[in-house]
């Protein structure tokens, strides 16, 4: 007999009405013939189970009401009601009812359904199927059994059979699987994931489009860019440059460069720690925007010190003062290794780092400036509310990507989630770095007053290129982040646990929401934690909310001063409220707000929250008075 292909769509209403009405019935009969009840009693049975379960159709998120449809053909071949809940083993897809229409029976139709009950709920992370047989279907019982179900449990006219349907760690294959869907679903991932525990690879994907222009699909092998990511890589390099005696840790940069008076005092080990003081160039970006449109060309990273003579930036504080991250500081430490080494930054990296960790896909490089030198090349990809996804070079993004594109050190390394994999089998078996130069990577830099130097908010120090914590139960964790214009990667190495995990995103999150909600599910995932649900600003949107005092809340709010991101206005638009805002540039732009809860709203593209008091408006923790 030949495998049927078969799809699951939802019913209509009126479907629905006709299955609820056999559904009752039939269950009824089963109750009369199996448990011996009155037909009154059995029907009032059958009612209140099924009422138990579907009073709210089509409002159940864990309750699944079916039509089996042939693929093929078309035709309507059967029905399913299966629901997803908690078991004695573990969670579990509960086949509640099953019917195959009598002219398409015996042809396959029933096991394909089965299989595609499992498949969805394997998917969702359920670990067992289970159903109830009836002693008078001797041929569910027979088809159940072919199916791998088995007997569990025995009762008075009926047995409960349950089927193992993950092994091991594939729940969290499946979860990983959903996570990513659901996030790509809400317009929060478009990119690749790899998870793996004890250097195996327990799961990894890729959801989504290869750019806005094309319908290629991202694959395993899709080459993103990593963003700050990179910052790892040229630490790596650092720590190669001092083991081969080229410049010590504590050597001070205006050794090297001594024109850089006014960061006179900084050393290698403050640039790598982002405690030198010396300002960030986003602070000064117009700089490099400035040589791209007036002399056509992008700076290369050998112009980072004619920036800093030239822009006369003053210093965040003198070196180990403040925590205050650079990526200055890792142009500069690229720049130090090639100009030292004598080698092309990009060329030390691949010789001293890609090659003997195996990562054949892996590569400094610049594909603005020179082009894309290869395929499969996950274009970022940026988004606007009227015009849609765009290539961040074909954006207003553009004067936020290309004039740093010539930059090394603090970003432009481009990989494959099967290459951060290899990096990290490389590190844990010293292919690159002795585990004595990773312990002290992994260690947090120190201020001058003696605290770690690091985020208020994240991990508890930032060492060589990590982010440092310590979990109770799991032991150390390095991370990194990156993002620029439609970039959001992430890299988690589990030191202690010998687990791994990297995300990377090629696509703005249209819903922020969404695009964090994912970080955060599979980083918990990872740490055998309850992932929350993905969810998007309309997930958790008042439904038909009272609108009755909007209008109240419109027109001017006075703003925090020197904040880069300030509400200006807020005003009604076709009946919906919202929003414009000024950025750190001066430039000013709109959007909706969405209804979370009394006075308090929620903007689609951030995490931003919005309160509204008697004559003021509350955000980023600050309240502003109406004028």
């Amino acid at each position: 007999m030949a495998n049927k292909t078969i799809k699951f769509r939802n019913m209509t209403g009126e479907e629905f009405r006709t299955f609820k009405e056999r559904s009752i019935s039939e269950y009824a009969f089963d109750l009369m013939n199996g448990q011996n009840m009155t037909r009154e009693e059995a029907f009032k049975n059958a009612e209140e189970e099924f009422d138990e379960g579907l009073a709210d159709w089509p409002d159940t998120p864990d309750q699944f009401v079916i039509k089996i449809d042939d693929t093929e053909t078309g035709d309507e071949v059967g029905w399913m009601w299966y629901t997803y809940e908690d078991g004695e083993d573990g969670k579990q897809v509960f086949l509640c009812d099953f019917l195959v229409y009598e002219e398409f029976r015996r042809r396959g139709y029933a096991s394909a359904a089965l299989a595609e009950m499992e498949r969805r709920a394997k998917a969702d992370g359920l670990e067992y199927a289970a159903l109830i047989v009836w002693d008078h279907n001797p041929a569910g019982q027979a088809l159940y059994k072919k199916c791998g179900y088995e007997e569990k449990e025995r009762d008075e006219g009926y047995a409960l059979m349950k089927k193992k349907i993950s092994e091991g760690n594939m729940e969290k294959k499946y979860l990983f699987e959903k996570l990513a869907r659901d996030a790509f679903e809400k317009e929060g991932f478009n990119g690749t994931w790899l998870y793996a525990e004890n250097g195996e690879i327990v799961s990894k994907g890729a959801v989504g489009w290869l750019d806005p222009e094309s319908t290629v699909p991202l694959t395993e092998d899709s080459i993103f860019q990593l963003a700050s990511v990179t910052k790892q890589f040229t630490a790596a390099a650092v720590m190669l440059a001092v083991r081969k005696g080229l410049f010590g840790l504590d050597d001070e940069l205006t050794k090297f460069i001594p024109e850089l008076t006014k960061y006179k005092g900084a050393t290698v080990r403050h640039l790598l720690t982002h405690t030198s003081g010396i300002p960030d160039y986003f602070d000064d970006w117009n700089w490099f925007v400035d040589i791209w449109k007036k002399e056509g060309r992008i700076p290369g990273n050998d112009e980072i010190v004619r920036f800093l003579l030239e822009t006369e930036e003053e210093p965040y504080g003198a070196p180990g003062e403040v925590f205050s991250y650079s990526n200055t500081g890792y142009n500069l430490l690229a720049l130090l290794v090639e100009k030292l080494s004598g080698v092309p930054f990009e060329e030390f990296l691949k010789n001293n780092v890609f090659e003997p960790a195996g990562m054949t896909n892996t590569r400094c490089c610049h594909v603005r400036r020179d082009g894309v030198p290869f395929e499969n090349y996950a274009r970022a990809t940026v988004y606007d509310d009227e015009g849609g996804f765009h290539a961040d070079v074909d954006s207003e993004a553009a004067a936020c990507c290309v004039p740093f594109d010539g930059l090394n050190g603090d970003d432009y390394v481009y990989t494959t989630i099967l290459d951060m994999f290899k990096w990290d089998r490389a590190l844990r078996e010293e292919k690159v770095l002795t585990l004595e130069e990773q312990k002290l990577m992994y260690t947090p830099g120190k201020l001058n007053n003696g605290e770690n130097a690091g985020f208020d908010d994240e991990g508890e120090g930032y060492g060589f290129g990590w982010i440092i914590e310590h979990d109770e139960k799991l032991g150390l964790i390095v991370s990194h982040s990156g993002g620029m214009p439609g970039v959001n990667t992430w890299f988690f190495r589990l030191v202690d646990a010998d687990r791994m995990l990297v995300t990377l995103n090629s696509r703005e999150w249209v819903d922020a929401r969404a695009g964090l909600g994912f970080e955060k599910a599979t980083l918990a995932l990872a740490k055998d934690k309850e992932p929350e649900p993905i969810v998007s600003i309309e997930d958790i949107a008042i439904k038909d909310p009272d609108k009755s005092n909007w209008e109240s809340f419109c027109g001017k709010y006075e703003h925090p001063e020197d904040e880069d991101f300030i509400i200006d206005g807020i005003f009604l638009k076709d009946g919906e409220l919202f929003a414009k805002a000024i950025d750190e540039d001066g430039d000013d732009f709109e959007f909706r707000l969405y209804p979370i809860g009394e006075n308090e709203f929620g903007r689609k593209g951030g995490m931003i929250r919005l309160t509204f008091g008697e004559g003021c408006l509350t955000y980023l923790k600050k309240t502003c008075k109406k004028l």
